[in-house]
């Protein structure tokens, strides 16, 4: 009975230096593409004359979101704290995460969420056309990992649906057409690897964001494309760019099938 049970404690400790090994070598990828996202904008300080051809609702929106002589900048990194279910009948669990955003090229997200005694940790990025996540129990235990086709036009999607918290990347001069659906509803369509996309942007009368949609690809088994998105209930200005900074945010957003998947909250944010 000893050998066995040193044989088994061997196997299990042989087992968790794999898992390690693993997740260390998965941390140094995406550090490496945290860093490939440290992108620099122009600086060039943001006037009103950049946005002058554009219609009425659209200049509301820019000149609220930017303030005039604002650096203008491409990427941003944010720390988070909020909450997260993978299901419309499961429990909330809270979560705190951080990120790196470069609209039109990429973003990594980290983040820990509990329940209970179980702590998982998410690790979800794209960049260079490519997607992935991947989900840990403890930290070490694989629970999710994937990644594909399917699965990068959905983390693309991701990266479409939050380029409002970049809003110096949605200015024209980066290939962003813009278009007025109304006074309230604004609709920027740019294309990222080969894959053009419009996120609509609902506004108020000062220009402040009250609710974000696009249609982003669900999975690999139907390949249909869903509308994604939510409310923005709160926000903050950071170095001169006001922007939403408390979201709710889910699959079918406007239908019947709408389920809030997770809510965040914007606790830091640092542009470059």
């Amino acid at each position: 009975m000893g050998k066995i049970l040193k044989r088994t404690a061997g196997l299990a400790v042989a087992a968790v230096g794999v898992l390690g090994a693993v997740q260390w070598r998965d941390s140094r990828k995406l550090d490496r593409i945290w860093q490939s996202l440290d992108i620099a904008g122009s600086r060039e300080p943001f006037a009103e004359d950049m946005v002058a051809d554009l219609p009425a609702p659209v200049q509301r929106y820019f000149l609220h979101a930017i303030e005039p002589g604002t650096p203008l900048v491409a990427s941003v990194q944010f720390t988070m704290s909020g909450s997260i279910r993978n299901s419309a009948g499961a429990p909330w669990m809270p979560l705190t995460a951080r990120q790196v955003l470069t609209p039109h090229h990429g973003f990594v997200w980290r983040a820990k969420a509990q329940q209970g005694p179980l702590l998982m940790t998410v690790k979800d990025h794209y960049s260079e056309g490519e997607g992935r996540m991947r989900i840990e129990l403890l930290g070490l235990v694989p629970f999710v990992n994937a990644t594909g086709p399917d699965l990068s036009k959905s983390a693309l999607g991701r990266l479409v649906a939050e380029s409002f918290w970049v809003p110096a990347t949605l200015l024209p001069r980066h290939g962003v057409s813009w278009k007025a659906v109304d006074d309230e509803h604004i609709q920027a369509t740019f294309t990222v690897a080969g894959e053009t996309s419009t996120l609509e942007l609902t506004i108020d009368a000062d220009g402040q964001v009250r609710e974000i949609v696009l249609p982003r690809r669900w999975n690999a088994d139907d390949r249909e494309y869903v509308p994604f998105g939510g409310v923005a209930d709160e926000e903050r200005t950071f170095a001169g760019y006001t922007i939403p900074s408390a979201v709710r945010i889910g699959w079918g957003y406007g239908t019947d099938d709408y389920v809030e998947g997770i809510r965040l909250t914007l606790e830091t944010a640092a542009f470059w």
